[in-house]
């Protein structure tokens, strides 16, 4: 099976499901929620390798770990609840009432929108939304200034080694690594004016789905 076919199998296969709760019936609005419970469940699937990682090398190379968990690893979740969230906010204008009697009919328009979003950018797609739902200049700022920021550290050679090879008690003296932790909460920071403090739609999503 091609990767196209199975990206798009596995889609089917989450929206098979008949939706189901009375809130998403009287909002009329379709939460893929099995997807974003795996969105949410990788997250914390890396951040277990992370720490497991950590403990079997005795710490060695902890710093750049930890740096690319706070980021690039974040950003993957990140863009992944907000592909999720595409269809509960923005549903195809040739939508077919996934409540009705063929569910599985219904849900084709929200399959194919989101499978025509797959293999973006994971940067793109934070920026997509960012733009979408109005982002405050500040948190625009600290998501992408933080994150170019970030990739410098990985492209300067010396850097990125000197990261590797700290581990847990060099790290928390070094530099290097609280320069890294700081664009990391700024990051933090930029995500949080994204699913927190952003429009009320998305944030109910975020409270609903990807914290309890």
């Amino acid at each position: 099976m091609g990767g196209r076919s199975l990206n798009r199998g596995i889609l089917d296969r989450y929206f098979a499901q008949e939706p189901d709760g009375p809130h998403q019936r009287e909002k009329k609005r379709y939460s893929p929620r099995f997807l974003m419970n795996d969105v949410v469940c990788f997250w914390r699937t890396m951040a277990v390798a992370y720490a497991a990682k950590v403990v079997d090398r005795g710490g060695n190379g902890w710093a750049l770990r930890n740096a690319k968990l706070r980021m690039s690893r974040k950003l993957i979740f990140a863009s992944g609840l907000l592909l999720a969230y595409e269809v509960c906010l923005n549903p195809p204008d040739d939508v077919i009432d996934p409540f009705g009697e063929s569910p599985a009919k219904g849900t084709q328009p929200l399959i194919q929108k989101l499978f025509s979003l797959v293999g973006t950018p994971p940067l793109e797609v934070v920026a997509r939304a960012m733009r979408q739902w109005k982002a405050n200049g500040a948190a625009v700022r600290a998501v992408f200034e933080s994150y170019d920021q970030f990739l410098g550290v990985l492209d300067d050679r010396r850097m990125r080694e000197r990261l590797n090879s700290l581990n847990y008690e060099e790290a928390v003296r070094s530099g290097a690594f609280r320069e890294v932790r700081g664009l990391g909460r700024t990051f933090q920071d930029g995500l949080d004016g994204l699913f927190l403090d952003g429009p009320k739609e998305s944030t109910d999503l975020t409270r609903r789905y990807a914290l309890f």
